[in-house]
């Protein structure tokens, strides 16, 4: 286990949020609470953040189902779909 002082991946979070508390802005665009959402989401996933993965999914290619309640995401063309 690592400790809760040396956890990195609490640590993107928290900063995450920071940054969009504080209105930051990289290149101009401002950071918002979807870039903790996005965190959440790539790392939950596994999805990878590239555009053959992560920028490629479209509406059509997410369904929400129940029993458990979940989202059933399809990747097309990624790196390990056929």
């Amino acid at each position: 286990m690592v400790s809760k002082d040396d956890d990195a991946y609490k640590k993107v979070l928290d900063t995450a949020q920071k940054l969009a508390a504080k209105g930051e802005k990289v290149r101009g665009i401002p950071i918002t609470d979807e870039l903790y959402d996005l965190i959440l989401f790539v790392t939950h996933s596994f999805v990878r953040p590239t555009t053959s993965e992560l920028y490629s999914i479209r509406h059509q290619d997410v369904t929400v189902a129940d029993n458990p309640r979940r989202l059933i995401v399809t990747i097309r063309d990624g790196k390990t779909s056929g």
